[in-house]
C-alpha cells in the first residue's frame, strides 16, 4: 500500500489567491480613504486660497478708496491754500496801496506844515507860535485815566412792596 502524501496544492493555492485579493482590497480601501483624504485637503485649501483672494480684493479695494479719499482731500486743501494765497496777494497788494498813499498824504502834509511854517516866519515870534500850535492841534489829545460814565438812564423801578405803586405808573 502507498500513502501518498498531499500536501494539499489546490487549497494552498487558493488560500493564497484569497490572501492576495484581502490584501488588495485592503490596499484599494486604504487608497480610498487617502484619495477621500486628498479631495477633502484639497477643497479645505481651495476655500482658503479663495478667501485669502477675497481678503485680498477687499483690500485692495479699501486701499484704493483711502487713496482717492486722500486725493480729494489733498485736492481740497491745496484748493483752499490757492485760495488763501490769492486772498493773501489781495490784501498785500492793498497794504502797499495803503501805505503809498499814507507815503503821499504824509508828505502832503509835512509840505503843508513846511509851508505854513515858511509863511509865517516873516513874523516877529507870532510866526513860531502859531506853528506850534497848529502842531499841537494836528494831533488828538490824549486824555489819561478813566473814560468818564455814561449817564445813567431814567429807571423805572417798580417798587411793588409799597402801596400806591399802582397809581404811579397809570
Amino acid at each position: 500500500m502507498e500513502v501518498v502524501h498531499h500536501e494539499g496544492g489546490g487549497t494552498n493555492q487558493l488560500e493564497a489567491a484569497r490572501q492576495a485579493i484581502r490584501a488588495l482590497t485592503a490596499a484599494r480601501e486604504q487608497a480610498e480613504r487617502q484619495l477621500l483624504e486628498a479631495q477633502a485637503t484639497i477643497r479645505d485649501l481651495e476655500t482658503k486660497l479663495a478667501h485669502e483672494r477675497l481678503a485680498r480684493d477687499e483690500a485692495a479695494h479699501r486701499a484704493a478708496a483711502e487713496r482717492d479719499d486722500r486725493e480729494k482731500a489733498l485736492q481740497s486743501a491745496q484748493a483752499e491754500l490757492d485760495a488763501e494765497r490769492a486772498v493773501r496777494r489781495s490784501v498785500e497788494e492793498q497794504l502797499a496801496t495803503a501805505l503809498d498813499r499814507q507815503a503821499a498824504a504824509e508828505q502832503r502834509a509835512e509840505a503843508a506844515g513846511q509851508s505854513a511854517r515858511a509863511g509865517t516866519s516873516g513874523k516877529p515870534n507870532g510866526g513860531q507860535a502859531s506853528a506850534i500850535a497848529t502842531e499841537d492841534t494836528s494831533k488828538p489829545v490824549r486824555r489819561r485815566g478813566r473814560p468818564p460814565k455814561p449817564p445813567a438812564p431814567e429807571s423805572d423801578i417798580v417798587e411793588w412792596w409799597k402801596p400806591g405803586w399802582k397809581q404811579r405808573f397809570r
